[in-house]
């Protein structure tokens, strides 16, 4: 935690304790506050962000370890590539299996395609298109969009069995639907990125 989410944190205990006495008691207060806390939230938020964190470290080393032996002779490279499979936050909410498609494809792109930066992965195109879809229903380019990235991050079969209801509303309305849609979805990615790294 930060210091100051912890800041925060503790400020928030501070409002749930009423009677500021010794500093001792405050701190006894405060720990008091805090595990009631904990306590109406379960299993604490932040100790399940942990355990993802830690879930998702070791899919990527196994990602890695993979295609090292695939490749042992872009060992180096690949190895180096584990601090880019930071995953975006968005990734806590979904399975281990698609951040380690997004593991594999940022390695491809800067280890095999020697991408100086990466673009948008597959993996992260079907999150954006399943968190849209949750909002609003895709229309047929946008469905077709959503089944290609799914296909390509996740293989034929595994699409098939998990969407194969997408497949039959994945329509171009027009050749190059799809590609005109990837093309404003891979911008806004590319000025999100330029954004955050200002």
């Amino acid at each position: 935690m930060s210091n100051a989410a912890q800041l925060d944190f503790l400020s928030v205990i501070d409002d749930l304790t009423t009677q500021p006495a010794t500093e001792r008691e405050q701190n006894i207060q405060r720990c008091n506050a805090r595990a009631q806390l904990y306590e109406l939230m379960g299993e604490c938020a932040q100790t399940n962000i942990i355990k993802t964190a830690f879930e998702q470290m070791k899919d990527a080393e196994e990602v890695i370890a993979q295609l090292k032996q695939e490749f042992p002779a872009a060992a180096a490279e690949i190895d180096a590539c584990f601090v880019q499979l930071m995953p975006p936050k968005i990734f806590r909410d979904y399975g281990s299996q698609i951040y380690r498609a997004y593991c594999r494809e940022v390695i491809t792109q800067l280890v095999f395609e020697k991408k100086k930066k990466r673009s948008m992965t597959s993996a992260e195109v079907c999150i954006v298109m399943s968190e849209i879809s949750l909002k609003a229903p895709l229309n047929g380019d946008a469905t077709a969009m959503y089944y290609k990235h799914f296909r390509a991050a996740l293989g034929q079969d595994v699409a098939e069995k998990a969407c194969g209801a997408l497949a039959q509303h994945a329509r171009e309305s027009y050749a190059g639907a799809v590609a005109e849609l990837e093309y404003i979805l891979f911008r806004k990615y590319e000025q999100y990125i330029e954004r955050v790294q200002q």
